[in-house]
């Protein structure tokens, strides 16, 4: 129900987008990739599949359900305690989806998880009316950003405690309907989630190191432009860009951060930085330091930027993003995008120095086809 604020772009937006057309035209130029390396592509996408993507999935139902299990209690009985849990599962719900949102290929692809899940700024009037009605059909398009968390965050944090109690207690038609719809939302997340993780249990986490090329359609080709797909648009302009008000002629918009009325905006943003270098990492930690990565890839192939190996550039970079916005920026986004202007842009910065690398260096050095189109001029 929202409309997409158009983006007249700068000219150092220009400049990227050109640089960046015309590395991407040039990459796609080069072939099929590194085809003299032995790298074992079909081992990184089943360690991906098996050790990653399935693990995130079910990590996510889990918090999903128990998101639900949180709601039944509140929905019983509504009372302050119970909220307080009902928005604490809310947020966890919420941080686990940063890991799987980049995977959006596949099974979530398939059944619109990405646009059904966390479609932000929600429609706040749009949740008043379909309540107030008294029915709604959440499979419509146009009703994606009345449904998933960011409806929730309005329903159960755009009040205080006390009078969103008061809104879900009582016999009365309004407070029926309130309890009706949200509990609409939280099943669907459930079942939402359910689905995509089922789908991946059931074959496609099987047939996802099948397609071990770099071409197009290929399972690598796929992870690559939906890590990136996701960099660019949901996480770089949805969390950081366009609130701060580089598609607005650097009018900030506050109102359309995620988290708008939990306040989790920034923590949200980082999270989804420390779940892309997760993907990036292939989940190489401390506690499995030899898990492979497209990292490793790039290091197989000897990609280099600079002079130096695309890998270490990638992690500085990520790094560098990460602490710009968890130490940089100290208020929820939708107040630093005014009182903390500079911060903000800062970071916002440190994400266009990583797209680059990310979106250029690395599917050229790998031989991968960038197929979506970018949107800095819409």
């Amino acid at each position: 129900m929202n409309t997409t604020t158009r983006y007249a772009p700068t000219l150092h937006s220009l400049s990227l987008y050109f640089g960046l057309s015309f590395a991407l035209l040039f990459s796609a130029c080069e072939g099929e990739g590194p085809t003299a390396v032995n790298y074992d592509r079909k081992g990184l996408l089943e360690h991906y599949a098996q050790n990653l993507i399935l693990p995130e999935y079910q990590e996510f139902g889990t918090a999903c359900s128990d998101l639900e299990n949180a709601w039944d209690s509140f929905a019983d009985v509504p009372s302050t305690e119970g909220l307080d849990l009902l928005r604490q599962r809310l947020v966890q719900a919420w941080t686990d989806w940063q890991t799987v949102a980049p995977l959006d290929f596949g099974p979530a692809l398939d059944r619109g998880l990405l646009g059904f899940v966390n479609t932000f700024p929600a429609d706040s009037a749009g949740i008043d009316f379909l309540m107030e009605a008294g029915t709604w059909n959440l499979d419509q398009a146009d009703n994606l950003d009345v449904q998933g968390f960011s409806a929730l965050d309005f329903l159960l944090f755009s009040r205080s405690p006390e009078a969103t109690v008061a809104a879900y207690s009582g016999a009365g038609s309004a407070a029926a309907q309130r309890r009706a719809y949200t509990e609409t939302l939280v099943q669907r997340l459930v079942q939402l989630a359910n689905a995509v993780q089922t789908d991946w249990e059931n074959g496609y986490a099987a047939s996802f190191p099948e397609a071990d090329g770099v071409d197009v359609g290929s399972s690598l080709g796929k992870l690559v432009n939906a890590l990136n797909r996701y960099y660019e648009r949901d996480l770089r302009d949805g969390k950081v860009g366009i609130p701060l008000g580089v598609r607005s002629l650097g009018i900030a918009q506050p109102e359309r951060v995620e988290a708008l009325f939990s306040g989790e905006s920034r923590s949200l943003a980082v999270a989804g930085l420390v779940a892309y270098e997760y993907w990036l990492l292939g989940g190489a930690d401390a506690s499995a330091p030899e898990a492979p990565g497209l990292d490793d890839y790039l290091d197989a192939v000897n990609a280099q930027h600079n002079g130096q190996p695309l890998s270490d550039e990638i992690r500085a970079a990520l790094a560098d993003a990460q602490t710009s916005l968890r130490d940089g920026v100290t208020l929820p986004l939708n107040d630093a995008v005014v009182a903390e202007a500079g911060a903000v842009q800062n970071a916002y910065t440190g994400l266009q120095r990583l797209l680059v690398l990310i979106k250029v260096d690395l599917p050229s050095s790998l031989g991968i086809l960038i197929t979506y189109q970018d949107n800095d001029g819409d």
